[in-house]
């Protein structure tokens, strides 16, 4: 199974969305759909969120492989 780059980072750090969120200085639910694959970023918020995640710019949507399968 596969995931974004943004979930992988989320898991592995051990945070919540809701926790990324509040981090990055966005709304909950944003960060949600964004995850959901439902809502694109725009540029300033995908840089916050890569910041936060400690994700190479401009990497943040790609898919990788579920290391849990």
């Amino acid at each position: 199974m596969t995931q974004t780059r943004m979930e992988d980072a989320r898991r592995r750090l051990g945070i919540t969305k809701a926790q990324l969120a509040r981090d990055a200085g966005m709304n909950a639910t944003t960060v949600m759909l964004i995850s959901s694959g439902r809502l694109v970023p725009y540029p300033g918020q995908q840089e916050r969120l890569e910041q936060v995640l400690r994700i190479e710019a401009g990497h943040l949507l790609e898919e990788v492989e579920d290391a849990r399968d």
